[in-house]
């Protein structure tokens, strides 16, 4: 029960609805899990709103001009209900909206706001990282191009505050790459989330990386990609057996 207490109800829901996507797709209910990730990521996107961060980056000053535009609309409207029914000098009372300071960029991202913000930017990250395994799945190339450029957007507008997810970017994007036939930049996409995953401390995710790369040089089927794919996973071979031999000398 005291698990999640440092979460928002609306990132807890948001986290529930991913785990719930991710039961889902082993089973074959894509349709489904879409549509609990989609949730999920409107869910981030509604509260990213309400602190005034752009989860793709973006012009924060055109953000902000948008806002007060629809403010300033909102008010006219309702200075127009309350004329129709008072006197005319009613509808002068409404006071105008101020303005926000959105932000757009890492260096617009306070220390409060990041704090405050860094739960949904992660778990966007992550829904929309699914959401391209469910694409890909369904073989709807274009959708799931379209969720890796918005993971690549998320990573470029804020990239120290999500750099212990930039390697999920550079894998779903290698996907992308193989389901299309580009094995080169495929594999150059996961030598980078193996090196990105290193630096930050996902051993899981390197090593997944790793064997995804190789997978793709060996597609390309030359000597020089084999040979590279061989250097991509004796590594990560040597480590498991290490593992391993460590348990089984442990057990004994």
């Amino acid at each position: 029960d005291q698990g999640y207490r440092w979460l928002s109800s609306a990132a807890t829901t948001a986290l529930a609805r991913l785990l719930t996507a991710e039961a889902q797709r082993p089973l074959g209910k894509f349709a489904d899990a879409r549509r609990e990730l989609e949730a999920a990521v409107a869910a981030c996107d509604g509260a990213l709103k309400e602190l005034a961060v752009l989860p793709e980056g973006g012009d924060a000053e055109e953000a902000a001009a948008a806002e007060h535009s629809e403010l300033m609309e909102a008010v006219a409207a309702a200075g127009g209900r309350a004329g129709r029914g008072a006197h005319a000098s009613s509808s002068s009372a409404v006071a105008a909206p101020s303005a926000r300071q959105w932000v757009g960029c890492e260096t617009d991202l306070s220390l409060r706001t990041g704090a405050d913000a860094m739960p949904y930017l992660t778990l966007r990250m992550l829904a929309l990282q699914a959401l391209v395994g469910v694409e890909l799945t369904s073989t709807k190339l274009s959708d799931a191009a379209a969720c890796a450029e918005s993971m690549r957007a998320m990573v470029e507008a804020y990239p120290r505050a999500l750099r212990r997810t930039a390697a999920a970017a550079d894998m779903a994007e290698g996907q992308v790459l193989q389901s299309l036939g580009e094995t080169a930049a495929a594999a150059a996409r996961f030598r980078a989330a193996a090196v990105s995953a290193e630096m930050f401390g996902v051993p899981a995710t390197k090593d997944l990386a790793c064997v995804c790369g190789a997978l793709a040089e060996l597609a390309d089927g030359s000597p020089e990609a084999v040979s590279r794919a061989l250097n991509l996973v004796r590594p990560v071979l040597a480590q498991h057996e290490a593992m391993a031999a460590a348990a089984a000398a442990g057990a004994s």
